[in-house]
């Protein structure tokens, strides 16, 4: 069977191999397949996606960010934070995202989190430039939208 996976999210989805399972794939790995998959596979969207890239806010200081997903075509920019932690994200870093969102060149953002806490996932749901995703939540989506993917990483092509 003959697999139509772009050799972008193929040289990703190769490396992760190695990690025996997409539940122990590095959260940032398992991330940047994701935004691939759901901005040039889904939306159809060319895109430069920016690895550790570190971007000025007001008052001259800098903010990191794990990926800034530029949409070539309309100069949107946003930005990604992935936080692969053992306990859940919290209100607070949602704010500080949202402070550094709204005091850049940011058009909005994601953050990537192993899971959320209730109060940071209300928080997020009521901004309009900023979206979360736990681990779960990219999974199902990867599955969903792309099952030949998992497929690929489990051997099964």
């Amino acid at each position: 069977m003959t697999l139509n996976i772009p050799n972008e999210i193929k040289k990703e989805l190769e490396e992760c191999k190695k990690y025996g399972g997409i539940d122990k794939i590095p959260l940032k790995k398992l991330a940047k397949i994701f935004l691939i998959l759901i901005f040039q596979e889904v939306k159809k969207k060319k895109i430069a996606l920016i690895e550790d890239a570190v971007i000025r806010i007001k008052g001259g200081k800098r903010a990191k960010f794990d990926f800034i997903i530029r949409d070539l075509s309309d100069g949107v920019n946003i930005g990604v934070w992935v936080k692969d932690w053992k306990r859940p994200v919290g209100s607070n870093v949602i704010t500080h995202f949202q402070y550094l969102i709204n005091n850049s060149n940011l058009n909005g953002g994601i953050i990537i989190g192993s899971n959320f806490s209730v109060s940071a996932s209300s928080l997020a749901e009521k901004s309009r430039s900023l979206w979360i995703f736990s681990r779960g939540e990219i999974v199902s989506r990867i599955r969903q939208l792309k099952p030949e993917f998992l497929a690929y990483l489990e051997g099964k092509s």
